[in-house]
């Protein structure tokens, strides 16, 4: 098996030999009968292979040692495992796919190890699913080919400042990676929802506000219609007459807790969907924008008719005094109200 690996150190069996040696990997499998029939079920055509095959792969064997040290059932083959690797970075740039660039066996020193980095990382792939099947004939002792460093979970892609295409990125937590076209589709759609939520919030608050500045600037006998009319400057000291000066601060804080919580939520969202284009993913970022842009396609009208009040005693275009606040908007607010001036 020496002068085999020599010559050939890229084979599945000399990775599992090196590792056995290592201490890294144990088992039955590793025993060197065992380790010979994992290369020559490989490479069955090298001159090292041959007495193997004539004492254990002949039908008519009596070699004891030879169905006491068996090959691993579902060994990988090297030039499978090379293909796989070719397929697994052709779509998905991966940690591990560096270490086989190019067609040459020399650009490839360790496929098995490689297989195992990507299958590890990314489980659940087509490719993988000849690794998977070993793993589970080879047992636990094989633990450096079939388990995660960490004991377990997903690798993190890596992280590409560019634009790209591809199925393969981590959005917001470590466990959203979506690693088919399904879950990549899933995922944009998820995305998408986001972005419709956050203008649908912002649509809430502002009738939300419309609906608060009526019931501020609204008299008591001014309902729709009656055509009555209010005196521009008192507006806001009426509601506070109306509601006492504790009812009306207790009003106003109730208010502000609600403006609070519409804040806290479209910032969130807004900072997640933000987060989400910084992957720098062209489809996750179509998903961002197509999001906002079906929001407003929903909610636009409301959201065009959002108020520039601010908060109670804040209004735009004014300094701050209620009095003055009521004055500059008190028209708006009556024409909601019903009320002519």
């Amino acid at each position: 098996m020496g002068e085999l690996c020599e010559m050939m150190p890229f084979m599945t069996g000399c990775s599992i030999q090196r590792e056995c040696e290592a201490g890294r990997a144990s088992g039955p499998y590793c025993r060197p009968l065992s380790i010979l029939a994992d290369a020559c079920i490989d490479m069955g055509d090298m001159t090292g292979c041959h007495n193997y095959k004539a004492l254990c792969l002949n039908p008519r064997s009596v070699v004891k040692q030879c169905s006491n040290a068996p090959a691993v059932p579902r060994v990988l083959h090297t030039m499978t495992t090379r293909d796989e690797i070719s397929s697994m970075c052709s779509s998905h740039s991966m940690d591990g796919c560096q270490d086989c660039k190019g067609t040459g066996f020399s650009s490839c020193p360790n496929p098995l190890e490689t297989l195992s980095r990507l299958c590890l990382g990314m489980p659940g792939m087509a490719e993988c699913r000849n690794h998977d099947a070993f793993c589970n004939a080879a047992g636990a002792g094989f633990g450096p080919f079939c388990s995660a460093p960490d004991g377990g979970g997903m690798s993190v892609p890596p992280m590409r400042m560019y634009f790209h295409s591809g199925t393969y990125d981590l959005i917001l937590f470590r466990g959203w990676v979506p690693t088919t076209g399904w879950q990549y589709a899933l995922s944009c759609l998820a995305i998408i929802v986001m972005g419709v939520v956050v203008q649908a919030a912002r649509a809430l608050r502002a009738v939300t506000e419309v609906r608060w500045q009526r019931q501020l600037f609204c008299e008591p006998g001014c309902a729709p219609g009656s055509g009555a009319s209010d005196t521009s400057t008192t507006a806001l000291t009426g509601a506070g007459s109306k509601l006492g000066a504790s009812g009306f601060l207790r009003a106003q804080l109730w208010r502000n807790t609600i403006r609070a919580a519409f804040t806290a939520l479209t910032a969130t969202l807004e900072f997640l969907l933000m987060l989400v284009a910084m992957t720098f993913n062209v489809g996750l970022f179509v998903c961002v924008i197509a999001g906002l842009a079906l929001g407003t396609l929903m909610f636009g009208h409301i959201l065009a008719a959002e108020p520039s009040f601010g908060d109670e005693g804040q209004g735009h275009g004014t300094d701050g005094n209620p009095s003055h606040f009521a004055a500059t908007h008190s028209a708006a607010a009556n024409g909601g109200c019903g009320c002519s001036s």
